[in-house]
């Protein structure tokens, strides 16, 4: 932080050579520095480099930087590591019905999902890094299993050539994913890989070795104790060291994207774990609401306006926030009509049993998660896009507005009034 601090002070003085020193520094000590990444782009905005400088805006570095200050050893590139590779599912693709509502976005447009295999590897006497962005896995001569990558490779590879990792004692299971700070990512990203895990015939024991990047959240820790896993097991890289070796590395390999090469496996695999049972679906309608204060900007600005109508018109509303994530499994699983605004607590429909109508509501921040999500669990899905302060400018944390016409229709589109 100190670096980022002193770079800000050589940008603001047109010391664009010292501020890309401190910021070299600052990520070799920090690869998961979003601020150093940011700094980054303003450096190369300031040089008239827009390429190089949006590269930066979405945590990675031009080709130039990395060949200045992070050079390769061409081993990792060349030669073919060894591991152990159990299959669990196989790529397949699935047909996306198109979105129902008054006003979509273009985003709303595949036709397909194309899921990603999900599979487990093994690695004897491996080393890994693992930040809050990045994740490289090395074999033992120091070989890189490319397919596991994420981030910052060219950067990884050249640290790890020049440091030491810790070593941790027995069994090492990788579940850390980027967004390990929310709930949508828990959901969707991590807890699924303990799921690939098991299915492949792995046992847990309790001597395991659990490398996530954080894991300081209520819902992060009440999700693990679904499988009995203690605080004991759990180690944070983000606190305590972010390379590490062990004599054994278990990698499962599970990628969403955001939804765009999900596997209808995912959502299965989530009901069994918490035993929700969907033939129970009620009659209930279900508002997902967000706490303004804990919302990151991306919530209503009418708040208080839009659940009254909602109340009026027969829905609960609910944060799910202050549930445990048993009891939103459970809630969720029970509903027949779940509509809110974009955001993780929406990440339940997963629970949700076939035919459930899902409504979701959003600013100029979007992602179609959902929307496949409601593909892949049979749900009928519906959205509308609001207008708001953001939609003069692409703000992701500003507040918009729904208006209650507008919820009128699309809930009547829905066949919900």
């Amino acid at each position: 932080m100190q670096a980022c601090t002193a770079a800000r002070e050589a940008l603001l003085a047109e010391d664009l050579q010292s501020a890309e020193s401190l910021l070299v520094e600052a990520l070799r000590y920090r690869p998961s520095c979003a601020l150093a990444y940011k700094l980054f782009g303003d450096l190369f905005t300031a040089q008239e480099s827009p390429d190089a400088a949006n590269l930066c805006y979405r945590n990675l570095l031009p080709d130039s930087v990395l060949a200045k200050h992070f050079p390769v050893d061409n081993k990792l590139l060349n030669e073919c590591p060894a591991y152990l590779r159990t299959e669990v599912f196989a790529q397949t693709n699935v047909r996306v019905p198109s979105a129902g509502g008054i006003d979509n976005q273009s985003g709303f447009t595949a036709q397909t999902v194309e899921s990603a295999p999900g599979y487990v590897d093994v690695v004897s006497a491996g080393a890994l890094w693992h930040d809050d962005l990045n994740t490289i896995v090395l074999e033992n001569a120091g070989i890189e299993l490319k397919q596991h990558t994420v981030g910052a490779a060219a950067m990884l590879r050249s640290l790890c050539s020049r440091s030491k990792p810790m070593s941790v004692d027995g069994r090492v299971i990788l579940l850390g994913a980027k967004g390990a700070h929310n709930f949508y990512h828990w959901t969707t990203d991590i807890i699924p890989k303990i799921g690939l895990l098991m299915e492949s015939g792995v046992q847990l024991k309790p001597t395991d070795t659990f490398i996530v990047s954080r894991a300081n959240a209520t819902f992060a820790r009440q999700l693990l104790a679904v499988f009995d896993i203690a605080a004991d097991q759990i180690m944070e890289t983000e606190s305590t060291s972010p390379f590490i070796s062990a004599d054994e590395l278990l990698i499962p390999y599970l990628q969403n994207k955001m939804g765009y090469t999900m596997s209808a496996w995912l959502p299965r695999f989530l009901k069994s774990i918490m035993s929700v049972d969907v033939s129970q679906q009620s009659e209930r309608r279900l508002f997902v609401s967000r706490n303004p204060a804990t919302a990151a900007g991306r919530t209503l600005t009418n708040t208080q306006q839009v659940e009254n109508w909602f109340t009026e018109n027969g829905f609960e509303v609910v944060y799910p926030e202050t549930l445990c994530v048993k009891e939103q499994a459970q809630l969720f699983s029970s509903a027949k009509v779940v509509a809110g605004v974009h955001g993780a607590g929406l990440s339940n429909i997963v629970y949700c049993g076939q035919g459930t109508k899902v409504i979701e509501f959003y600013g100029a921040h979007i992602a179609p998660c959902y929307w496949i999500i409601s593909a892949l669990s049979a749900l009928d899905y519906f959205n509308h896009h609001c207008v708001g302060a953001e939609a003069n400018g692409s703000q992701h944390g500003a507040g918009f507005e729904l208006r209650l016409t507008e919820a009128r229709a699309v809930l009547a589109e829905a066949g919900v009034l």
